[in-house]
């Protein structure tokens, strides 16, 4: 007890170094949890338009296919 007391610095010094270091740990993970959730938003995004824009190409390509066997059989 004397050698924390009596070391390099006293108990409150330490337990204000402990409490600072604590609050920008919370922030500093709070903000990774708002990147995370905006990161997570985008994904869904591009996954949607991917979805979009692959059914855009399935139908010109089924579209096309479809049309140069009606013109080749007509």
């Amino acid at each position: 007890m004397d050698r924390v007391e009596n070391g390099n610095g006293d108990w409150q010094s330490w337990r204000r170094y402990v409490i600072e270091a604590l609050a920008a740990i919370k922030s500093d993970q709070e903000e990774l949890q708002r990147s995370i959730t905006k990161i997570s938003v985008e994904l869904a995004v591009l996954k949607v338009k991917a979805g979009f824009w692959g059914s855009v190409a399935g139908v010109l390509v089924g579209g096309t296919a479809i049309l140069i066997d009606y013109f080749i059989r007509k």
